[in-house]
């Protein structure tokens, strides 16, 4: 395999990518593709994006898989046991990282021999041949990470409502990098040091609006946007990557100036996205990796009646998730995207009509659970909850906001509670109450070290 040939998971799709020229300024573009393809037995996991990291060099590839089997060796584990696999270019064998379970948003050290990575609660780095993971930071939920040559690691330690973070790769005390500027609003996210160690990229996301890049430094002396509609940048190899939509672009960035240089020019399309986020990787020296857009794949639903007999199949272009069928069975409330956006919305869809109708309009909602009337639907939305009438009518109404991600999962039968799961004081996700009457404030049922979530009453 010629190493600098752009490579993708599977079937999902490959992504140009560029060789080094004797050239002033940026090579040009040489378009190649390859393929990679899962361990047996395996999937990539593609849900939140950003499970894909090319080491510095570009010979290898960090990825994460879920659905073990048994066999060759391996342990079984759960669907959702998200592991961490390295796969050397020249090695036809891929190599499983042993204790690096629930992982998502690896990332490499600068010199290649060490990876970072997120798990339910914790930042950790690991020695890219194995070892003893190492514990960094407590978190959330991330949105990114970056590492640079000086030792400082940048990261996103919440979904939304939190600036980045930073903490000595070696270990010590967390704090903030970035600073929000009292806007509760918005969330700092998707970081990518610059070759200097010292200067850094990262996308700014607000409440219904395009999501911005900006540029920034270490010491807060520089922090001014860089473009607006644009999301997670990375640097290489001369040039600025970032996406805007489902699509990639690149534009000439000139490091020593630290601004974009030339036009924009479109590098794949379409790419797949989640929360404003491509599915791409590229290394230093232009290599790159990306998952093609899943909405080719669209959706199946399939409904069946209590004794198993099929009722009607349903095929839908877009991504379905987060079903929830209502008191009276008529209506299924579920998270759907339109044809032209990753961001997903709450919809219901009534089952004996076969007409589906659009609740929410924000692009930011899911995560549905009704009230046991039947008369509203109660979601997650920038990681907080609201309620809205099932019907479609009238506005979005808050029902509790506060830093750190929640989601609905049950309404009790009298009407009066809401069952929850959000972030506790021990940094892991665990089960709240929301009261609904006047003045009332939640409280943790389960408070625990562990991950407790999909809660009924």
């Amino acid at each position: 395999m010629d190493r600098r040939r752009e490579l993708r998971p599977g079937q999902r799709g490959a992504g140009p990518g560029w060789l080094k020229s004797s050239q002033p300024g940026p090579p040009p573009v040489i378009k190649t593709v390859s393929h990679i393809l899962p361990p047996v037995g395996l999937k990539f996991s593609d849900w939140p994006a950003g499970h894909l990291a090319l080491s510095p060099d570009g010979h290898s590839l960090a990825y994460v898989t879920y659905g073990y089997e048994y066999g060759a060796g391996n342990a079984a584990a759960g669907a959702d046991d998200r592991q961490l696999w390295v796969r050397d270019f020249d090695d036809p064998e891929p190599r499983l990282l042993p204790g690096t379970g629930s992982v998502s948003h690896p990332f490499w050290s600068p010199d290649g021999r060490s990876l970072a990575y997120f798990t339910a609660g914790a930042l950790r780095r690991i020695d890219a041949e194995g070892g003893s993971p190492m514990t960094l930071a407590e978190i959330s939920f991330t949105k990114g990470g970056t590492w640079s040559r000086n030792g400082t690691i940048l990261y996103a330690p919440s979904r939304f409502g939190s600036p980045l973070w930073r903490v000595p790769a070696k270990g010590g005390e967390p704090r903030p990098a970035t600073d929000l500027n009292g806007q509760d609003n918005v969330t700092h996210r998707w970081p990518c040091f610059l070759p200097d160690g010292e200067h850094f990229i990262y996308t700014v996301q607000a409440t219904n609006e395009p999501p911005s890049l900006h540029l920034a430094n270490l010491d807060g002396s520089m922090d001014h946007i860089l473009m607006t509609n644009a999301s997670n940048g990375l640097y290489a190899d001369g040039r600025l990557i970032y996406a805007r939509d489902t699509t990639l672009l690149f534009q000439p960035f000139d490091l020593d100036q630290l601004q974009l240089t030339g036009e924009p020019e479109i590098l794949v399309s379409p790419v797949a996205q989640w929360g404003g986020k491509a599915d791409y990787t590229v290394s230093p020296g232009g290599t790159l990796v990306y998952t093609q857009n899943r909405k080719a794949r669209g959706a199946l639903l399939s409904l069946y009646d209590h004794q198993g007999r099929p009722l009607r199949t349903v095929s839908s272009p877009t991504a379905l998730d987060d079903l929830a069928i209502s008191p009276d069975g008529r209506y299924l409330a579920l998270s759907r995207d339109e044809p032209d956006s990753e961001s997903f919305d709450i919809w219901t869809y009534d089952i004996t009509r076969d007409i589906f109708t659009r609740i929410t309009f924000d692009g930011n909602g899911d995560d549905p659970a009704w009230s046991p009337d039947g008369k509203w639907i109660a979601y997650a939305h920038g990681g907080d909850l609201y309620r809205k009438r099932a019907s479609g009518a009238g506005t979005d109404e808050e029902l509790f906001s506060s830093t750190g991600d929640k989601v609905a999962h049950d309404w009790s039968q009298d009407g009066k509670t809401i069952l929850f799961a959000g972030v506790g004081q021990s940094g892991a996700e665990n089960l709240w109450i929301l009261p609904l009457e006047e003045g009332a404030k939640p409280h943790a049922i389960l408070d625990g070290p562990y991950r407790e979530t999909h809660g009924q009453f």
